[in-house]
């Protein structure tokens, strides 16, 4: 089996729940506050040397590099475009799947500048344990698009992901 990830897991020495508990919901702060700053390299970072993005329309297998960086700079461009100004975490849910998995669900809640909310949306994240911090090795959102649309916000493109 070919290794594509950067990291080991973390050795398991003082059991599952301290391996991902508590470091998960600190994980998705940090990544909140990278894309309420449209800071790509950051966003970048919680996510493994490849991962998978999964739309109703695609799957797509995305390498850590410019590849994912383009999608993530389209992302936060077409926010900018309809106004959101910042990226909350509205409801976070973590179901532990083995000492070094973890299943996050996370409501994502679009703001504008004067604070009132644009959209909000569910995103279910596969976080990996490494010997580094967690990392996404999976994204599925499920209902950004339909939310969007539903609103009249929503032009599809190549890519389109959540948070």
């Amino acid at each position: 089996m070919r290794e594509f990830g950067r990291h080991s897991p973390v050795a398991n020495t003082s059991g599952p729940k301290e391996a991902l508990s508590g470091n998960l919901k600190d994980f998705f702060s940090r990544y909140e506050s990278a894309f309420t700053s449209s800071n790509v390299g950051a966003i970048a970072k919680v996510f493994a040397d490849m991962c998978l993005i999964t739309t109703p329309e695609e799957v797509l297998l995305v390498r850590n590099d410019n590849e994912l960086r383009t999608i993530l700079n389209g992302i936060s461009s077409r926010y900018r475009a309809i106004g959101v100004r910042s990226v909350k975490i509205a409801s976070f849910t973590e179901i532990e799947l083995d000492p070094y998995h973890a299943l996050a669900k996370v409501q994502w809640s679009l703001h504008r500048n004067d604070g009132t909310e644009i959209v909000s949306f569910d995103v279910t994240y596969l976080v990996r344990m490494t010997e580094d911090g967690p990392e996404i090795i999976l994204l599925i959102p499920h209902s950004e698009e339909e939310r969007l649309r539903e609103k009249g916000l929503f032009a599809p493109s190549r890519g389109a992901g959540s948070p």
